[in-house]
């Protein structure tokens, strides 16, 4: 099964979020399961995250507009390998698309990141 989360933020110079502190706050909600807390530091690493520049990126302070939390199913908008039978055409190497969420309302599971985490501790038991 997949998932896909969304979150939309703008910069905003009273806003209080930072990317450090999202780290730092998913880092101390995983202390306890040491290997959830493995694989969510191989991904921000893997992202391109450097503990070492904290500082830097807490200079954009972002404000949460929106998010939701949708199950990726038959019908869901998307590109499969069956939208390109056949291969990419000749001289195009890789492609890139921009999902409108609202064409996605009908599989939008949670807009809240408590309903979020209900749903997914749910759905791994």
């Amino acid at each position: 099964m997949l998932f896909l989360y969304s979150l939309s933020v703008r910069d905003e110079a009273s806003a209080t979020d930072c990317l450090p502190k999202v780290v730092s706050e998913m880092r101390g909600r995983l202390a306890e399961d040491y290997q959830a807390l493995l694989q969510f530091d191989a991904a921000v690493y893997a992202a391109g995250y450097d503990d070492r520049l904290a500082s830097e990126y807490a200079r954009l302070v972002l404000r949460i507009r929106d998010e939701g939390l949708y199950r990726v199913t038959d019908g869901f908008p998307r590109l499969v390998p069956a939208s390109v039978i056949g291969g990419l055409p000749s001289g195009l190497s890789a492609v890139n698309y921009e999902l409108n969420l609202d064409a996605a309302a009908a599989w939008l599971l949670s807009k809240t990141p408590a309903a979020a985490a209900k749903l997914l501790a749910d759905f791994t038991k």
